[in-house]
């Protein structure tokens, strides 16, 4: 957890970014895309777990249907449909 305001965006939001502008020029049909960002710094009292004058990025992207998968889920389901899943990624990759 941050305990002092940065300047730059996290490692992972501009890989997030990155991935979303890669994916949304192959057109993948698989993956959120992109609507809009907004950056630049929060305000005083915008969300009592913000630091104010901190960095932040804002990212809107369409959501898609089904089911969202996390770490957990995915774990609790049965070796057969991990498989399924796992070969249903494989085919959105390629």
């Amino acid at each position: 957890m941050a305990t002092t305001p940065v300047d730059t965006p996290h490692k992972f939001t501009t890989e997030e970014m990155e991935a979303l502008e890669i994916f949304g020029k192959a057109k993948c049909t698989s993956v959120p895309h992109l609507i809009e960002y907004w950056e630049g710094y929060v305000p005083v009292g915008v969300d009592n777990l913000a630091i104010a004058g901190g960095y932040m990025k804002i990212i809107f992207m369409n959501k898609l249907p089904g089911e969202s998968l996390d770490r957990e889920k995915f774990l609790n389901k049965t070796e057969e449909m991990r498989d399924t899943i796992r070969r249903g990624f494989k085919a959105a990759l390629m």
